[in-house]
């Protein structure tokens, strides 16, 4: 059976035009749907949105100087480049003496001039943050060893990276801490935090950041 209605011959030029048999053509329709790949659709672009984004927790000691700065300068980037749905962040420190306080006043100033504005609540870092983070992101050797030893398996472990692995200066193996120091060390702070961020940020978003975390 042919889908124009005719007994199979076209009608000659001039002649009548055929119709259309609707019956068979459904069923082409639906055998073509087995066939051909899906279509884009707005159920499917949702799904793709639905992705949970990548985590990830900066740390340092009391989480008001380094810590908030690696948060507010991480964030900045991921809002300019439009990529707030892939990735995600947050800061804690080590201890929890600056539970509920802003970042360092000297360390806001400095990341002003700069452009950044640092709106963090100081909060210790919980073992919780092992599920609720992809990655722990610390600032020195110290607070390292603190994470570590507070990680109750090798998965964990695994987790806690220094950030001082994305960043290209000599002689920088971490973020050093400048609660004691002059102006200028909140400077030098900023100077480490914003080497190392772009290497950092497209590891989280292109690199292997989310093939290697673990779920």
């Amino acid at each position: 059976m042919g889908v124009l209605s005719s007994a199979g011959n076209l009608p000659h030029e001039g002649g009548s035009r055929p119709t259309l048999n609707w019956t068979v053509a459904a069923f082409y329709l639906q055998v073509f749907q087995v066939f051909l790949p899906p279509f884009a659709t707005s159920e499917n672009v949702t799904q793709d949105s639905n992705i949970a984004p990548i985590r990830i927790l900066f740390v340092c000691m009391g989480n008001i100087c380094r810590s908030p700065a690696a948060e507010g300068v991480f964030r900045h980037r991921i809002q300019e480049l439009g990529k707030h749905g892939q990735i995600d962040c947050d800061s804690a420190g080590t201890i929890h003496y600056h539970a509920g306080s802003s970042a360092d006043p000297r360390m806001r100033q400095a990341a002003g001039a700069r452009g950044y504005d640092l709106t963090s609540t100081a909060r210790g870092f919980v073992t919780k943050d092992f599920e609720h983070f992809d990655w722990i992101i610390v600032m020195d050797d110290e607070n390292h060893r603190d994470i570590i030893g507070m990680a109750k398996d090798e998965n964990e472990i695994r987790k806690v990276r220094r950030f001082s692995d994305w960043v290209d200066i000599p002689n920088v193996s971490q973020v050093p801490d400048p609660y004691y120091g002059g102006e200028r060390g909140f400077d030098h702070v900023l100077d480490i935090i914003e080497n190392g961020i772009e290497p950092l940020l497209h590891w989280a978003i292109e690199g292997d950041a989310v093939s290697r975390r673990i779920t």
